[in-house]
């Protein structure tokens, strides 16, 4: 009976080491840790103003964290465990978000701060997870994945989310009547000569970029440095959505 219970125990301890296999560095108090290496500096830049703006209006701390991969451990239970070893969110408010990416592995772990959960429902992090980082991250899109997902967020911790619209792919039918304005206006153009009245339908583009960390001017917040006042959060009660891409 001792016997088994030894076995019982070392097996115990072994699953436990096995589900989380790395090792968690100290933390940074930075927004963006790109440990995997899928980010430019300029695109660090800019994820890390957005999410100190966002910061600054809700108080909500997001951090990203890119790693290689998992080394055999349990995405979940990393992700976790790397939010409350690093404390992320603010000191007797629980609300940070860990938005964390095991590249090699395509796995990927929402974790929301205990302190957001009346805020911040698993929906909304599972939604984010599907509908718009996990199509994004399937494109190697992974500065304009987790731009638009910081962008959703801002929605969700300020009360106004309705859900994510999901990609819609063109019809033949939308392609086609698209085509037909096109000639139109070419055809009409041809016609006007330029005669002061414009440049037909090519002289303004059907479509207007500018994504949420585009937006907003000078805020200061010229680097990657850390938070204003670093971590002091890391209470987190298992909210969020965890899987693969």
């Amino acid at each position: 009976m001792k016997f088994l219970k030894i076995v019982f125990l070392l097996g115990f301890f072994w699953l436990g080491h096995s589900v989380l296999a790395i090792e968690i560095p100290p933390a940074t108090g930075r927004p963006i840790n790109d440990y995997a290496k899928i980010f430019s500096e300029e695109q660090i830049q800019q994820l890390g103003k957005s999410m100190k703006l966002l910061c600054d209006s809700t108080s909500t701390q997001i951090v990203v964290v890119s790693i290689p991969n998992l080394e055999g451990g349990d995405v979940y239970e990393t992700a976790i465990e790397w939010a409350k070893t690093w404390g992320i969110g603010q000191k007797d408010k629980d609300n940070g978000i860990l938005l964390f990416f095991a590249m090699e592995d395509r796995k990927m772990s929402i974790i929301v701060g205990s302190g957001l959960e009346g805020v911040f429902p698993d929906g909304a992090a599972y939604d984010i997870r599907t509908e718009i980082l996990t199509p994004y991250f399937k494109r190697q899109e992974y500065y304009e994945g987790v731009q638009k997902a910081l962008e959703t967020i801002a929605v969700v911790v300020q009360g106004e989310y309705k859900g994510v619209e999901k990609e819609k792919p063109f019809s033949p039918v939308l392609i086609f009547v698209l085509l037909i304005i096109f000639a139109i206006g070419l055809f009409f153009r041809g016609k006007g000569g330029g005669g002061g009245r414009g440049g037909g339908l090519g002289a303004a583009p059907l479509f207007w970029g500018g994504g949420f960390g585009s937006r907003g001017g000078g805020s200061g917040y010229s680097d990657n440095n850390s938070f204003g006042g670093g971590f002091g959060g890391g209470g987190f009660g298992g909210g969020g959505s965890s899987g693969s891409w």
